[in-house]
């Protein structure tokens, strides 16, 4: 998260290629840490052996998508 902060707060870091394709690489892993978090809980209610399945199939395409 401090990255992210970084990047964006200061403009002389937005303006390089290496600081941007850094912020990209954080929003990403920041991203797919949210997703590993509630692995489960996206993927539609009533998946046989699946455990905490809440979701819909749009919840699971949404994670899908995000962990591609």
């Amino acid at each position: 998260a401090w990255i992210i902060v970084e990047v964006l707060t200061e403009k002389s870091k937005r303006k390089t290629v290496y600081n941007r394709l850094l912020l990209c690489m954080s929003v990403m892993d920041a991203l797919v840490s949210v997703s590993y978090i509630g692995s489960t809980w996206p993927i539609p209610s009533g998946s046989p052996g699946v455990v905490w399945a809440r979701g819909n199939v749009q919840t699971c395409t949404g994670q899908g998508f995000i962990n591609q």
